[in-house]
C-alpha cells in the first residue's frame, strides 16, 4: 500500500500529460463511428498510449525493486 500511495502522484502527472498530447480527431472519429466510451478508450487511447505506460510500469518497477 505505501509503495502505490508513493507512486500514484507520478504516474498521475506522468500519464495526464501524456493523454493530453494525444489527438482528440481519433476520438471523435470513433464516436462518429458508433464506438462508445470503454471502446475508445480500449481500443483507440490505450494503444496509442502504450509507450508512456510501459515508461510508468518501468520506472514504477525500478523505484520499488
Amino acid at each position: 500500500m505505501v509503495y502505490a500511495a508513493t507512486a500514484l502522484p507520478f504516474t498521475i502527472y506522468l500519464l495526464s500529460g501524456y493523454f493530453v498530447t494525444l489527438p482528440h480527431d481519433y476520438e471523435e472519429a470513433a464516436y462518429i463511428d458508433g464506438a462508445g466510451f470503454f471502446t475508445t478508450m480500449i481500443k483507440i487511447i490505450f494503444p496509442m498510449a502504450k509507450p508512456s505506460i510501459i515508461t510508468v510500469i518501468l520506472f514504477n518497477f525500478l523505484s520499488f525493486w
